[in-house]
């Protein structure tokens, strides 16, 4: 259940400035990447904030 995993998990603790650096490589069919934490870190924010329209659609759905 969702609200456990919220409850059980540890805080989330900021990175220090030189960990934002680390890379690792990722295995996709026939290629490698290489990216560094910042990379991911900000894929992952635009990536997120790209669904922030569906969300609003949907809440605005349910409370209408």
């Amino acid at each position: 259940m969702a609200i456990s995993w919220i409850r059980d998990r540890d805080p989330l603790e900021p990175l220090p400035p030189d960990a934002w650096d680390r890379t690792a490589t990722v295995t996709v069919p026939g290629k490698l990447y290489e990216y560094s934490t910042l990379y991911y870190g900000d894929w992952m924010a635009r990536h997120e904030g790209s669904h922030l329209k569906h969300i609003a659609r949907i809440v605005k759905s349910r409370s209408a």
